[in-house]
C-alpha cells in the first residue's frame, strides 16, 4: 500500500468510511484544522508549546468539551441520557478519523509508522488533550483484528523494552521474529491480504532497526510494497533521504498551501517572518517579501479581528488597534494585480455574495444578494466548503490555473481566495450588506455590526426580541431604558401605546439607522473608463465596491501612490465609534451654567458631538442619519445626567434644574455651544420636544411629572 499524501481537497470517504456527506465534510474540515494548527508539525520550541492549547480548541469546537478523556467520561457516566452517550462516541470516532488522515496520509512517514504500529504508538505521540484516540485512530487502518492483535502485542512489548540493555534488545528482536512466523502463518479474507504484506515488512524493517548484524532489507516484493519498506527503512534506520529538486518543490509547494490556507482560517501567523532564518525556504527565497509581510499583516487583522470582534471594538475602530490593516495605494495595487486571481477573487465574491440597493435616502449601499434569513443562513452555513468550491472552479485543466501540476494550481488560487476574502473581511463587508444581522460566525463581528446599524439593533432588543437584555446593561443606555418602560406602559397606557406604534411604524427614529460602512463603500477609486483620442485613459470615480461589482479594472495609484486609504477609513472609524458612544449614552452630558457660562463638561460634550458630525458630513451615505434635529434631541435624552421621566411618554429631562426656569438656560446655553443646531427653527423643535421650549414650560413639565411646585421650593 503506498503512503498516499491526504490533503484537504482529498474526499475523506475514499480512504475512510463515513456516513454521509455531512460526515466527509466535518471529518475533513477536522483533519485540515489539526493539519493547519501544526498540532503535530509545530515550527519551533514556542509553536511546540501551543499544540496543547491548540489541540484543546480543536476538541472543544467539535464537542464542547476541552480533552478526549471528558467524552469518555461522558459515556461512562450513569446519569448522562444514551443520547449523550452516543454523542460522545461518534465525536471520539470523528476526531480519530480525522487524526488518522493526518497522520498516516500527512506526508510524514514517522507518524504513519505509529499508526501501522499500534495504538500505544499513537498515544506516545497524542497531545494531552487528544490522549485516548489511539484504537480510534489505528483501527482505520488494519480492520483484520488477528493482524491488529499481534501488532499491538508486538508495540506492548516495544514500550516496556529498555533499549540500552542489549540483553532487553535481544529478547525483543526474538520476540519480533516469533511474531513475523505467526502473521505469515495467519489466514485472512482475501480483503485482508495487503494488511498481512504491511504488517510482515513493518516488522521486519522494525528487526532491522535493532539488530545491527543485518544490512538494511532489501525488499522483493511489489513495486507498492518496496515503497513502504524503503520509506520504513528511511526512518527507523535514520537513512539520509536522497531528495530531489523536484521533492524539495513539490515539499515548498504544500507548505505554501498549508501556509496560505492557515490565513484564510483566519489562524495566528504573528510567528511568520520572511526575513527570519526559521523561516521556510519559500518564505526566504521569495523576490518580493515586502509583498509576504503585508499579507501576514493582513492574516493577523483578521485573526484578531475574529478573536476580538465580539467584544472590544476598540481593537477594530482605532487605527492602532489589533484588528486593523493599512497599504498604501501601490501596495493595493499590487495585492490587486500582481498576485494572480486577487482581482478576478474579489469580483466573484462581491457579485455571488452581495448586490447593490439604495437606503432610506437613495444612497447607493451593498446588500445580501439572499432576500431572507433562511437562504442568507443556509449559503454561509459552510465557509469552509464555498471557499474550497471558489478554489476548485480557479484551479486545473482550462482553467486561470492550469499549469499541470494540481497542487501547485490549488495553492496559487488558495493564495488568490484568501487575498481577496481577507480584504473583504476586514473591511467589514460583510456587516455593512448584512442589515438584518442574519448571519453569524466567521463573516460578522458582532461590535461593527452594532456600530454599523444601531437603530437596527435597538430594534431587534426592543421590538423583535422583548427581554431579551436579561442581566445586561439596556442597550442604549438611559435612552433604551426609556423605550423598555415605553414598551411596558403601552399594554395599558394609550398614549404609550401610540408611541411605541409610531416607533415600530418608523414615525420617529430614537437610534440612528448607520453610522459605519464598510472599507469597499468608503474608498473612492479611479476605474478605467475608457481612452482618448491620444490612448490616455480616462478614468470614472466610484466606490470600490461598485467596480468589484461592475467588474471595472481599478487604479489605485492614480489617488497618489504613497496614500493610504486604510488610514482614512479608520479616521472615519474612529469618528463613528464616537457618535455611536454618544447615542448609546456612554458620553455623559451635564447641564451645568454658572454665571452664564456653560460648564467645561457641556462645553466638552458639545465639541465631540459637533467635531464627529463635522467629520462625518464628508460621508453621503451616514452624515443624512447624524447630521438632523431627531439624531441631536436622542443623544441629548442618552446621556443628559439625570436621566429623563420614563413614565410618561412625553420627555422631560430630570436634571436638579427640572423645576426652574433654569433648565431652559442651560439648555439654550449648550444649543450656542459649536452651533449644534442649524437655525432658530431647530432648536425650537428640539427643546419643545423636551417640553422646555420656554422658561414659562416648568408647569408642563410638572404636570408630566405629577409633581407640584413644592419639589422646586426644596431645590429638587
Amino acid at each position: 500500500m503506498a503512503y498516499e499524501r491526504w490533503s484537504p481537497d482529498q474526499d475523506a470517504i475514499n480512504l475512510i468510511k463515513v456516513k454521509n456527506e455531512d460526515e466527509r465534510r466535518q471529518i475533513n474540515n477536522l483533519a485540515q484544522e489539526i493539519r493547519v494548527k501544526r498540532i503535530f508539525n509545530p515550527l519551533d520550541k514556542t509553536d511546540e508549546k501551543n499544540v496543547p492549547n491548540k489541540a484543546r480548541e480543536v476538541v472543544r469546537n467539535l464537542s464542547g468539551v476541552e480533552k478526549v478523556e471528558d467524552l469518555y467520561n461522558v459515556i461512562q457516566d450513569r446519569n448522562k441520557t444514551e443520547t449523550q452517550k452516543k454523542l460522545a462516541e461518534e465525536n471520539i470516532d470523528k476526531l480519530g478519523k480525522a487524526v488518522f488522515l493526518v497522520m498516516n496520509y500527512g506526508g510524514r512517514q514517522d507518524l504513519a509508522n505509529r499508526v501501522l504500529a499500534g495504538s500505544q504508538s499513537v498515544e506516545e505521540v497524542l497531545p494531552e488533550p487528544f490522549k485516548g484516540l489511539g484504537d480510534a485512530v489505528v483501527n482505520q487502518l488494519i480492520k483484520s483484528q488477528e493482524v491488529r492483535g499481534v501488532l499491538e502485542e508486538v508495540d506492548l512489548v516495544r514500550s516496556r523494552v529498555n533499549f540500552s540493555d542489549p540483553r532487553e534488545v535481544h529478547d525483543f528482536i526474538d520476540e519480533i521474529d516469533d511474531v513475523k512466523g505467526r502473521i505469515i502463518r495467519i489466514k485472512v479474507e482475501s480483503q485482508y491480504n495487503q494488511e498481512v504484506i504491511m504488517a510482515k515488512n513493518y516488522l521486519l524493517a522494525l528487526k532491522n532497526k535493532y539488530d545491527t548484524a543485518i544490512a538494511p532489507i532489501t525488499p522483493t516484493a511489489t513495486a507498492a510494497n518496496t515503497e513502504v519498506v524503503e520509506a520504513i527503512n528511511r526512518v527507523v534506520n535514520k537513512l539520509p533521504e536522497q531528495e530531489t529538486a523536484q521533492d524539495k518543490e513539490d515539499e515548498s509547494i504544500r507548505q505554501m498551501y498549508d501556509f496560505y490556507f492557515s490565513t484564510l482560517l483566519h489562524e495566528d501567523t504573528k510567528s511568520d517572518d520572511p526575513f527570519s532564518n526559521l523561516a521556510p525556504d519559500w518564505m526566504k527565497n521569495d523576490p518580493d517579501k515586502a509583498l509576504i509581510v503585508k499579507e501576514i499583516q493582513l492574516a493577523n487583522a483578521c485573526f484578531n479581528k475574529k478573536k476580538l470582534g465580539g467584544a472590544l471594538a476598540d481593537a477594530l475602530f482605532d487605527v492602532r488597534g489589533e484588528a486593523t490593516f493599512g497599504a498604501s495605494n501601490e501596495m493595493m495595487q499590487r495585492l490587486y494585480e500582481k498576485v494572480p486571481g486577487v482581482r478576478e477573487s474579489m469580483e466573484n465574491m462581491m457579485q455571488d455574495f452581495f448586490k447593490a440597493g439604495v437606503d432610506s435616502n437613495g444612497q447607493f449601499i451593498l446588500q445580501l444578494k439572499e432576500t431572507n434569513e433562511k437562504t442568507a443562513k443556509n449559503k454561509f452555513l459552510d465557509i469552509r466548503k464555498i471557499q474550497l468550491e471558489m478554489r476548485d472552479k480557479m484551479a486545473g485543466p482550462g482553467k486561470m490555473f492550469d499549469s499541470g501540476n494540481i497542487e501547485k494550481d490549488q495553492m496559487e488560487a488558495i493564495r488568490a481566495i484568501s487575498i481577496a476574502w481577507n480584504i473583504l473581511y476586514i473591511g467589514n463587508t460583510f456587516e455593512d450588506a448584512d442589515t438584518g444581522k442574519w448571519l453569524r460566525g466567521e463573516v460578522i463581528a458582532a461590535q461593527a455590526w452594532n456600530i454599523m446599524h444601531p437603530a437596527q439593533k435597538a430594534y431587534d432588543k426592543f421590538i423583535k426580541s422583548p427581554g431579551s437584555e436579561g442581566t445586561e446593561e439596556t442597550f442604549g443606555g438611559q435612552k433604551g431604558q426609556f423605550l423598555v418602560k415605553q414598551i411596558e406602559l403601552s399594554k395599558r397606557n394609550r398614549e404609550s401605546r401610540g408611541l411605541i406604534n409610531k416607533y415600530k411604524e418608523g414615525k420617529f427614529h430614537p437610534f440612528p439607522e448607520r453610522l459605519f460602512t464598510s472599507y469597499v463603500i468608503n474608498n473612492r477609486v479611479n476605474v478605467v473608463a475608457r481612452h482618448n483620442k491620444n490612448g490616455d485613459v480616462v478614468y470614472e470615480e466610484m466606490s470600490m465596491a461598485e467596480a468589484l461589482l461592475k467588474g471595472k479594472e481599478i487604479n489605485f495609484t492614480s489617488k497618489g501612490s504613497s496614500d493610504d486609504s486604510w488610514g482614512g477609513y479608520y479616521d472615519f472609524a474612529s469618528t463613528a465609534r464616537t457618535l455611536y458612544d454618544i447615542t448609546t449614552g456612554k458620553t455623559p452630558l451635564v447641564l451645568e451654567v454658572n454665571d452664564g457660562k456653560a460648564s467645561k463638561e457641556m462645553v466638552d460634550w458639545a465639541n465631540a458631538l459637533a467635531d464627529a458630525r463635522n467629520k462625518i458630513s464628508r460621508n453621503n451615505l451616514v452624515s443624512p442619519h447624524v447630521n438632523n434635529s431627531e439624531f441631536l434631541l436622542w443623544s441629548i435624552v442618552a446621556c443628559v445626567k439625570g436621566g429623563v421621566y420614563m413614565e410618561s411618554p412625553h420627555l422631560v429631562m430630570m436634571t436638579p434644574k427640572v423645576f426652574s426656569q433654569a433648565q431652559y438656560d442651560e439648555l439654550n446655553s449648550l444649543f450656542g455651544i459649536r452651533q449644534l443646531v442649524n437655525n432658530r427653527k431647530e432648536k425650537e423643535w428640539v427643546m419643545k420636544a423636551l417640553n422646555c421650549e420656554s422658561p414659562g414650560a416648568v408647569n408642563r413639565r410638572q404636570r408630566i411629572t405629577g409633581r407640584g411646585s413644592f419639589f422646586s421650593l426644596i431645590g429638587f
